[in-house]
C-alpha cells in the first residue's frame, strides 16, 4: 500500500460528509482522491470544490486501483447498499479500508 492513504467519499448527502472531506485533505496521510454520488450535480459540485475527480457510478469508483479507502457519508439507510458491492471484490475483509 502506498504511504498515503487515498481515500474516496461516497455521497455528499450526510451533513458531516464536507467535514471528512476536508480532513482527508488536510491530513499528511490521507489523500482525498475521488468522490461519488447519487445526486450528480451535489457531487460534481463538491468535486470541483475539492479539486479532485467526480466518478458517477459507484462501481467504477470501488474499482479504481488509486482508491485505497472509502467513507461512506451516505443517508444511513443506504450504508448497506453502498457497502455490498464491496464484498464482490473479494469481501469486505480482502478489500480495503471502509470506515
Amino acid at each position: 500500500m502506498n504511504s498515503v492513504l487515498r481515500c474516496a467519499v461516497l455521497s455528499m448527502a450526510h451533513v458531516h460528509a464536507p467535514a471528512y472531506a476536508t480532513v482527508l485533505q488536510r491530513l499528511p496521510s490521507t489523500d482525498l482522491v475521488a468522490i461519488w454520488d447519487d445526486d450528480e450535480e451535489r457531487g460534481q459540485a463538491a468535486a470541483d470544490g475539492y479539486g479532485v475527480a467526480f466518478e458517477s457510478n459507484v462501481d467504477t469508483l470501488l474499482a479504481h486501483a488509486d482508491v485505497d479507502a472509502v467513507i461512506i457519508t451516505a443517508e444511513t439507510g443506504r450504508h448497506r447498499m453502498l457497502s455490498l458491492p464491496l464484498q464482490f471484490l473479494g469481501g469486505i475483509e480482502a478489500w480495503r479500508s471502509i470506515w
